[in-house]
C-alpha cells in the first residue's frame, strides 16, 4: 500500500484512561497462598492500568475497549449479587469519578461518543466494557469464545456482569477469529487478564 494512502487509514489513535485501580500482587502475579487468605488478609496493592483506545479510522471512529463505568463506585447496587459487592472491595481498589465516563473522556479530546461506529471488546470483564451504554449506535465486536461465557451458569464469578452487557439496544456482534499471516499484525507478550488474551502490535509505515 502506498505510504500516502496508508497514512489516511488511521488519522490518529488516542490512549484514554478510566480512573485508577489496584490489585493484590497475589492476584496479579499468582501466589502459592490460598486464594481466600490473600482476599481476606493481604494489605499490599499494585497499580493496574485501566486504558482503552480511540482510533480515528477512515471508516469512522473505532474504540478498542470502553473502560470502566464510574457507576461502579457511585451506585451501591451496580453489582447485583451481594457477594460480588463484598468481594469487589477486597479484590480491587478502584478510584473513578463521573468525569471519567466514556462520553466525557472522548469530548475532552474533541471526539463525540455518538460518532463511534465500532467498539472492539477484548473481553467482557467489567473494566473493559463499562462504557458501552454511551455508544448504543455502535457495533460491539467480541470473540464468540468470550461471548459463550455468558451461557455458563455463573459468569459473574469471573467478573463478567451480565446485567451491564446484555443491555437494551446493545448491538453485540460475536465473531470467530482465524489465524492470520498478515505481517502488519504481530502478537507479543503474555496473557495476564484472561486465557488466550495477548497484546498486539499494529505496524504502520509512517510510525516513528
Amino acid at each position: 500500500m502506498p505510504k500516502d494512502t496508508e497514512a489516511r487509514v488511521i488519522a490518529a489513535a488516542h490512549i484514554l484512561t478510566s480512573g485508577k485501580a489496584g490489585q493484590h500482587p497475589e492476584h496479579r502475579f499468582g501466589s502459592r497462598k490460598p486464594q481466600l487468605w490473600w482476599v481476606l488478609f493481604s494489605r499490599r496493592w499494585v497499580e493496574i492500568p485501566l486504558t482503552y483506545v480511540a482510533i480515528e479510522h477512515k471508516d469512522g471512529l473505532v474504540l478498542f475497549d470502553t473502560g470502566l463505568d464510574p457507576a461502579i463506585e457511585s451506585d451501591p447496587t451496580y453489582i447485583s449479587q451481594w457477594i460480588g459487592r463484598v468481594l469487589l472491595k477486597r479484590i480491587f481498589r478502584l478510584e473513578i469519578g463521573p468525569d471519567e465516563a466514556l462520553d466525557k473522556k472522548l469530548a475532552r479530546i474533541g471526539l463525540n461518543a455518538h460518532d463511534v461506529k465500532k467498539a472492539v471488546i477484548s473481553h467482557l470483564h467489567f473494566d473493559h466494557m463499562g462504557g458501552i451504554k454511551h455508544i448504543p449506535q455502535a457495533d460491539l465486536i467480541v470473540s464468540k469464545r468470550e461471548w459463550d461465557i455468558l451461557s455458563e451458569p455463573h459468569p459473574e464469578r469471573e467478573w463478567i456482569l451480565r446485567e451491564h452487557i446484555e443491555i437494551e439496544g446493545a448491538k453485540w456482534r460475536p465473531v470467530s477469529f482465524a489465524p492470520t499471516d498478515d505481517p502488519a499484525l504481530a502478537a507479543f507478550g503474555e496473557a495476564y487478564d484472561v486465557p488466550c488474551l495477548q497484546s498486539s502490535v499494529f505496524r504502520h509505515r509512517t510510525a516513528r
